[in-house]
């Protein structure tokens, strides 16, 4: 007989002590040198460069409307930032001709070189712009001990570490899409370049609605985080508390943790994101609880489960829509 599970409420906080510090020094693009007032001027975001000198762009509220670079409204579409009041833009397909392959990318470097043998969590956030009449998927990040200068004409050569899912064709223009992952460190990278590594053949891309009649795949990108893995090197209780389990519903939505009814001891769940921020503190007995997601954003967290006297579980929950 199935043990009743207990709906918990979620209590929502602010940061921890153990947050993970974010590598990339201008996540959200709001440090600049001059307000942008013509396209091509990524660099005038704080740290972050143009490797390939094709091009790629730079939004900010501070900008002049006429400009075309403003935000919310801009040359590419209308949309508010992800957070703040700025944001980049690049593109990451075109349809026709010899440019088929051209590419824009990103570049910036990181507050500290990456460990060997570390794991990192590496997200950020895109949306496709309104002027876009295609829309494509292989977005990706690529860590390098030096900055590197991909080609203009995508060939192939560079393999991101982290990249959005071929099938995922990302087609909003109205709201923000999570791209996230985790790699492994050789050890020395401190260069994170953000683009589209494929040719367009391997590309997948997508015919929209023809909305811009400009044969291209241009997205805007937000909140680029960098951080180290938290559950590295963690050390957990064995016993009952391997059998402890933290996991969605793919049908219901809904994210359950089950536990041992051998657990007499008072437990909680500390739900964190990758930046290490805490999304929840949810109440556990022993049986399991089940808590609705709603209100959680698609993404990879960190579940942690304490009893009084131990941290009894740990591992990582991705959150689906």
């Amino acid at each position: 007989m199935k043990k009743p599970l207990l709906i918990a409420a979620l209590i929502f906080l602010g940061s921890i002590s153990i947050q993970a510090q974010n590598l990339v020094t201008n996540p959200g693009f709001e440090d600049y040198n001059y307000c942008p007032s013509s396209d091509g001027e990524i660099s005038l975001a704080t740290g972050w460069f143009d490797p390939t000198s094709t091009g790629p762009d730079y939004f900010n509220t501070c900008a002049d409307f006429s400009s075309g670079y403003s935000v919310p409204s801009n040359d590419c579409g209308v949309l508010a930032a992800y957070e703040g009041n700025a944001y980049a833009g690049f593109f990451t397909y075109f349809s026709t001709g010899f440019i088929t392959n051209l590419r824009e990318y990103i570049e910036i470097a990181l507050s500290s070189p990456l460990s060997a043998d570390t794991t990192y969590n590496v997200s950020f956030h895109v949306a496709l712009s309104g002027v876009s009449d295609y829309a494509a998927s292989t977005i990706g990040a690529y860590l390098s001990a030096s900055p590197i200068y991909p080609p203009q004409y995508a060939d192939g050569s560079y393999t991101p570490q982290v990249e959005n899912p071929s099938s995922n064709v990302i087609t909003d223009t109205i709201n923000w899409t999570l791209i996230s992952g985790s790699f492994t460190a050789v050890g020395g990278e401190q260069y994170l370049t953000i683009g589209n590594f494929r040719t367009s053949a391997n590309s997948n891309p997508v015919y929209s609605d023809g909305r811009g009649n400009t044969g291209t795949a241009y997205y805007y990108i937000d909140d680029v985080v960098v951080t180290k893995d938290m559950t590295t090197g963690i050390k957990v209780n064995h016993g009952d508390a391997q059998k402890i389990s933290v996991r969605q519903d793919l049908v219901s939505g809904d994210i359950y943790i089950f536990s041992p009814v051998s657990i007499k001891e008072k437990m909680s769940c500390m739900l964190y994101d990758c930046k290490g921020s805490t999304i929840a503190s949810i109440a556990v007995t022993g049986g399991g609880q089940v808590i609705s997601a709603k209100d959680i954003p698609a993404g990879i967290y960190i579940y942690k489960v304490f009893s009084d006297k131990a941290e009894l579980s740990t591992g990582k929950l991705p959150v689906m829509r």
